[in-house]
Protein backbone atom coordinates (compact mmCIF):
# COMPACT_ATOMS: atom_id res chain seq x y z
CA UNK A 1 0.00 0.00 0.00
CA UNK A 2 1.51 3.33 -1.04
CA UNK A 3 1.48 6.68 0.76
CA UNK A 4 -1.43 7.99 -1.28
CA UNK A 5 -3.59 5.14 -0.12
CA UNK A 6 -2.71 5.88 3.51
CA UNK A 7 -3.50 9.58 3.23
CA UNK A 8 -6.61 9.40 1.11
CA UNK A 9 -9.09 9.10 4.06
CA UNK A 10 -7.64 12.27 5.60
CA UNK A 11 -7.97 14.13 2.33
CA UNK A 12 -11.57 12.98 1.97
CA UNK A 13 -12.41 14.21 5.48
CA UNK A 14 -10.74 17.54 4.81
CA UNK A 15 -12.70 17.93 1.58
CA UNK A 16 -15.96 17.22 3.37
CA UNK A 17 -15.05 19.75 6.05
CA UNK A 18 -14.48 22.41 3.39
CA UNK A 19 -17.84 21.68 1.86
CA UNK A 20 -19.53 21.97 5.28
CA UNK A 21 -18.07 25.42 5.98
CA UNK A 22 -20.29 27.34 3.49
CA UNK A 23 -23.32 25.49 4.77
CA UNK A 24 -22.43 26.31 8.37
CA UNK A 25 -21.79 29.97 7.50
CA UNK A 26 -25.13 30.21 5.73
CA UNK A 27 -26.79 28.63 8.75
CA UNK A 28 -25.24 31.19 11.09
CA UNK A 29 -26.32 34.06 8.84
CA UNK A 30 -29.82 32.59 8.68
CA UNK A 31 -29.93 32.35 12.49
CA UNK A 32 -28.73 35.93 12.98
CA UNK A 33 -31.30 37.23 10.49
CA UNK A 34 -34.02 35.26 12.28
CA UNK A 35 -33.11 36.81 15.64
CA UNK A 36 -33.04 40.33 14.16
CA UNK A 37 -36.35 39.78 12.36
CA UNK A 38 -38.09 38.37 15.44
CA UNK A 39 -36.87 41.06 17.87
CA UNK A 40 -37.50 43.98 15.50
CA UNK A 41 -40.78 42.46 14.35
CA UNK A 42 -42.03 42.35 17.93
CA UNK A 43 -40.99 45.96 18.55
CA UNK A 44 -42.59 47.16 15.31
CA UNK A 45 -45.78 45.27 16.11
CA UNK A 46 -45.88 46.88 19.57
CA UNK A 47 -45.45 50.39 18.12
CA UNK A 48 -48.10 50.02 15.43
CA UNK A 49 -50.29 47.93 17.72
CA UNK A 50 -50.44 50.78 20.23
CA UNK A 51 -51.38 53.18 17.44
CA UNK A 52 -54.03 50.76 16.18
CA UNK A 53 -55.59 50.63 19.65
CA UNK A 54 -55.64 54.43 19.80
CA UNK A 55 -57.28 54.94 16.42
CA UNK A 56 -59.81 52.23 17.23
CA UNK A 57 -60.89 54.14 20.34
CA UNK A 58 -60.29 57.63 18.91
CA UNK A 59 -60.89 57.28 15.14
CA UNK A 60 -58.77 59.25 12.68
CA UNK A 61 -60.37 57.96 9.49
CA UNK A 62 -59.91 54.82 7.41
CA UNK A 63 -56.39 55.47 6.08
CA UNK A 64 -54.50 54.99 9.39
CA UNK A 65 -56.36 51.72 10.02
CA UNK A 66 -55.51 50.42 6.54
CA UNK A 67 -51.88 51.48 7.01
CA UNK A 68 -51.63 49.59 10.31
CA UNK A 69 -53.20 46.47 8.81
CA UNK A 70 -50.72 46.58 5.91
CA UNK A 71 -47.83 46.82 8.36
CA UNK A 72 -49.15 43.86 10.36
CA UNK A 73 -49.55 41.82 7.16
CA UNK A 74 -46.04 42.73 6.02
CA UNK A 75 -44.63 41.59 9.37
CA UNK A 76 -46.60 38.37 9.90
CA UNK A 77 -46.97 36.88 6.40
CA UNK A 78 -43.24 36.11 5.99
CA UNK A 79 -43.26 34.44 9.44
CA UNK A 80 -46.39 32.42 8.70
CA UNK A 81 -45.18 31.23 5.29
CA UNK A 82 -41.43 31.06 5.88
CA UNK A 83 -41.19 27.36 4.93
CA UNK A 84 -43.06 27.94 1.70
CA UNK A 85 -40.93 30.98 0.94
CA UNK A 86 -37.73 29.05 1.68
CA UNK A 87 -38.81 26.29 -0.71
CA UNK A 88 -39.94 28.63 -3.48
CA UNK A 89 -37.16 31.20 -3.31
CA UNK A 90 -34.35 28.65 -2.78
CA UNK A 91 -31.04 30.52 -3.13
CA UNK A 92 -32.81 33.89 -3.01
CA UNK A 93 -34.35 33.18 0.38
CA UNK A 94 -31.39 34.41 2.47
CA UNK A 95 -30.96 37.68 0.48
CA UNK A 96 -34.72 38.31 0.71
CA UNK A 97 -34.64 37.59 4.43
CA UNK A 98 -31.71 39.98 4.84
CA UNK A 99 -33.70 42.78 3.17
CA UNK A 100 -36.71 42.01 5.35
CA UNK A 101 -34.64 42.05 8.56
CA UNK A 102 -32.80 45.20 7.49
CA UNK A 103 -36.05 47.13 6.90
CA UNK A 104 -37.40 46.11 10.31
CA UNK A 105 -34.12 46.99 12.02
CA UNK A 106 -33.92 50.32 10.19
CA UNK A 107 -37.41 51.24 11.37
CA UNK A 108 -36.68 50.31 14.99
CA UNK A 109 -33.35 52.18 15.02
CA UNK A 110 -34.79 55.30 13.36
CA UNK A 111 -37.86 55.26 15.60
CA UNK A 112 -35.69 55.05 18.72
CA UNK A 113 -33.51 57.92 17.45
CA UNK A 114 -36.66 59.90 16.64
CA UNK A 115 -38.01 59.47 20.18
CA UNK A 116 -34.72 60.69 21.67
CA UNK A 117 -34.73 63.65 19.28
CA UNK A 118 -38.29 64.87 19.85
CA UNK A 119 -38.17 64.44 23.61
CA UNK A 120 -34.94 66.41 24.00
CA UNK A 121 -35.55 69.09 26.64
CA UNK A 122 -37.26 72.14 25.20
CA UNK A 123 -35.43 75.29 26.26
CA UNK A 124 -37.98 77.68 27.74
CA UNK A 125 -37.53 81.17 29.11
CA UNK A 126 -39.62 82.46 31.97
CA UNK A 127 -42.85 84.18 31.00
CA UNK A 128 -41.62 87.45 32.47
CA UNK A 129 -38.59 87.37 30.18
CA UNK A 130 -40.74 87.36 27.05
CA UNK A 131 -40.97 90.64 25.09
CA UNK A 132 -44.06 92.74 25.77
CA UNK A 133 -45.01 92.63 22.09
CA UNK A 134 -45.50 88.96 21.35
CA UNK A 135 -47.79 86.74 19.33
CA UNK A 136 -48.66 83.46 21.00
CA UNK A 137 -49.50 80.80 18.39
CA UNK A 138 -51.36 77.79 19.81
CA UNK A 139 -51.33 74.73 17.56
CA UNK A 140 -54.57 72.80 17.29
CA UNK A 141 -55.31 69.20 18.16
CA UNK A 142 -58.33 66.94 18.01
CA UNK A 143 -61.50 68.13 19.75
CA UNK A 144 -64.27 66.05 21.28
CA UNK A 145 -67.60 65.30 19.62
CA UNK A 146 -69.31 67.92 21.77
CA UNK A 147 -66.93 70.59 20.49
CA UNK A 148 -64.80 70.79 23.64
CA UNK A 149 -60.99 70.51 23.46
CA UNK A 150 -59.46 67.09 24.01
CA UNK A 151 -56.94 66.55 26.79
CA UNK A 152 -53.77 67.36 24.78
CA UNK A 153 -55.37 70.52 23.40
CA UNK A 154 -56.55 71.56 26.86
CA UNK A 155 -52.97 71.38 28.08
CA UNK A 156 -51.80 73.55 25.21
CA UNK A 157 -54.52 76.11 25.96
CA UNK A 158 -53.71 76.14 29.67
CA UNK A 159 -50.07 76.86 28.84
CA UNK A 160 -51.09 79.61 26.42
CA UNK A 161 -53.41 81.16 29.02
CA UNK A 162 -50.54 81.33 31.52
CA UNK A 163 -48.35 83.13 28.98
CA UNK A 164 -51.11 85.55 27.99
CA UNK A 165 -51.82 86.39 31.63
CA UNK A 166 -48.13 87.07 32.22
CA UNK A 167 -47.92 89.23 29.10
CA UNK A 168 -51.12 91.39 28.93
CA UNK A 169 -49.98 93.11 25.73
CA UNK A 170 -49.52 89.86 23.82
CA UNK A 171 -52.05 88.64 21.27
CA UNK A 172 -52.91 85.05 20.48
CA UNK A 173 -53.48 83.12 17.26
CA UNK A 174 -55.41 79.89 17.70
CA UNK A 175 -54.64 77.73 14.69
CA UNK A 176 -56.57 74.65 13.62
CA UNK A 177 -59.17 73.75 11.00
CA UNK A 178 -62.13 71.40 11.10
CA UNK A 179 -61.44 67.70 10.71
CA UNK A 180 -63.89 65.41 8.94
CA UNK A 181 -64.97 63.93 12.27
CA UNK A 182 -65.00 67.18 14.25
CA UNK A 183 -68.19 69.23 14.85
CA UNK A 184 -66.48 72.63 14.59
CA UNK A 185 -63.07 74.03 13.72
CA UNK A 186 -60.43 73.40 16.36
CA UNK A 187 -59.63 77.13 16.42
CA UNK A 188 -63.20 77.99 17.38
CA UNK A 189 -63.12 75.52 20.26
CA UNK A 190 -59.75 76.93 21.33
CA UNK A 191 -61.03 80.49 21.32
CA UNK A 192 -64.07 79.57 23.43
CA UNK A 193 -61.87 77.87 25.98
CA UNK A 194 -59.46 80.82 26.27
CA UNK A 195 -62.33 83.29 26.63
CA UNK A 196 -63.83 81.14 29.39
CA UNK A 197 -60.40 81.18 31.05
CA UNK A 198 -60.54 84.97 31.23
CA UNK A 199 -58.61 85.99 28.13
CA UNK A 200 -60.13 89.01 26.39
CA UNK A 201 -61.75 88.03 23.08
CA UNK A 202 -60.12 91.00 21.35
CA UNK A 203 -56.70 89.45 21.94
CA UNK A 204 -57.55 86.23 20.12
CA UNK A 205 -57.27 85.78 16.33
CA UNK A 206 -58.84 82.68 14.80
CA UNK A 207 -57.06 80.77 12.04
CA UNK A 208 -59.40 77.94 11.00
CA UNK A 209 -58.13 76.94 7.53
CA UNK A 210 -55.14 74.79 8.42
CA UNK A 211 -55.23 71.00 8.26
CA UNK A 212 -51.61 70.24 9.20
CA UNK A 213 -48.62 71.77 10.98
CA UNK A 214 -47.09 73.26 7.84
CA UNK A 215 -50.35 75.11 7.19
CA UNK A 216 -50.56 76.13 10.86
CA UNK A 217 -47.25 77.92 10.44
CA UNK A 218 -47.92 79.33 6.94
CA UNK A 219 -51.41 80.69 7.66
CA UNK A 220 -50.40 82.06 11.06
CA UNK A 221 -47.50 83.84 9.42
CA UNK A 222 -49.89 85.43 6.92
CA UNK A 223 -52.09 86.66 9.78
CA UNK A 224 -49.06 88.13 11.57
CA UNK A 225 -48.06 90.07 8.43
CA UNK A 226 -51.61 91.19 7.61
CA UNK A 227 -52.14 92.55 11.12
CA UNK A 228 -48.88 94.47 11.27
CA UNK A 229 -47.40 92.19 13.90
CA UNK A 230 -44.18 91.30 12.06
CA UNK A 231 -42.07 93.09 14.67
CA UNK A 232 -43.49 90.91 17.47
CA UNK A 233 -41.78 87.86 18.93
CA UNK A 234 -43.54 84.63 17.95
CA UNK A 235 -44.23 82.21 20.79
CA UNK A 236 -45.22 78.68 19.72
CA UNK A 237 -47.19 76.47 22.10
CA UNK A 238 -47.85 72.77 21.54
CA UNK A 239 -47.34 69.31 23.02
CA UNK A 240 -43.81 68.13 23.79
CA UNK A 241 -43.70 65.56 20.95
CA UNK A 242 -44.92 68.17 18.44
CA UNK A 243 -42.43 70.94 19.16
CA UNK A 244 -39.59 69.35 17.15
CA UNK A 245 -41.64 69.36 13.94
CA UNK A 246 -42.76 72.95 14.56
CA UNK A 247 -39.13 74.00 15.05
CA UNK A 248 -38.11 72.25 11.83
CA UNK A 249 -40.87 73.88 9.79
CA UNK A 250 -40.21 77.27 11.40
CA UNK A 251 -36.56 77.07 10.36
CA UNK A 252 -37.56 76.20 6.81
CA UNK A 253 -39.95 79.11 6.38
CA UNK A 254 -37.65 81.42 8.34
CA UNK A 255 -38.43 84.08 10.90
CA UNK A 256 -41.42 82.42 12.53
CA UNK A 257 -40.72 80.82 15.90
CA UNK A 258 -38.70 82.76 18.48
CA UNK A 259 -39.78 80.91 21.62
CA UNK A 260 -41.21 77.42 22.09
CA UNK A 261 -43.21 76.09 25.01
CA UNK A 262 -44.23 72.50 25.67
CA UNK A 263 -47.64 71.79 27.13
CA UNK A 264 -46.56 69.31 29.79
CA UNK A 265 -48.51 66.91 31.91
CA UNK A 266 -48.63 63.92 29.59
CA UNK A 267 -48.14 60.62 31.38
CA UNK A 268 -46.47 57.56 29.90
CA UNK A 269 -49.83 55.84 29.37
CA UNK A 270 -51.76 58.78 27.93
CA UNK A 271 -53.48 57.87 24.67
CA UNK A 272 -51.54 60.59 22.88
CA UNK A 273 -48.32 58.60 23.23
CA UNK A 274 -50.01 55.54 21.70
CA UNK A 275 -50.10 57.53 18.47
CA UNK A 276 -46.48 58.63 18.56
CA UNK A 277 -45.73 56.62 15.41
CA UNK A 278 -48.02 59.03 13.55
CA UNK A 279 -45.69 61.88 14.47
CA UNK A 280 -42.76 59.73 13.28
CA UNK A 281 -44.43 59.13 9.91
CA UNK A 282 -45.41 62.80 9.57
CA UNK A 283 -41.86 63.92 10.30
CA UNK A 284 -40.45 61.36 7.87
CA UNK A 285 -42.84 62.46 5.17
CA UNK A 286 -41.86 66.07 5.77
CA UNK A 287 -38.15 65.28 5.56
CA UNK A 288 -38.34 63.03 2.50
CA UNK A 289 -41.16 64.58 0.48
CA UNK A 290 -41.45 68.10 1.84
CA UNK A 291 -45.17 67.67 2.57
CA UNK A 292 -46.92 67.57 5.92
CA UNK A 293 -49.87 65.63 7.28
Amino acid sequence: MNDNDVRSPDFAAEGASRQDKPANAAGRVDHILSVVAVVCGILTTAVFGAYFVKITIFPEGALPIVACLLVFAWIFIPFAFRRTLRRRLKNLFIPAKAVYAFVLAAFCASYAAFCVFIFAPCEEVSYDALPERAVVVVFGAKINRDGSPGTPLMRRLNKAAEILEARPEAVCIVSGGKGDDEPIAEAEAMKSRLVSAGIDESRIIVESRSRNTLQNVSYSREIIEENGLSDCAVVCVSSDFHIARIRFISQRVGGFGDYFYCAGGLRAWDWEYFGLVREYLSFGRLLLLGVDS
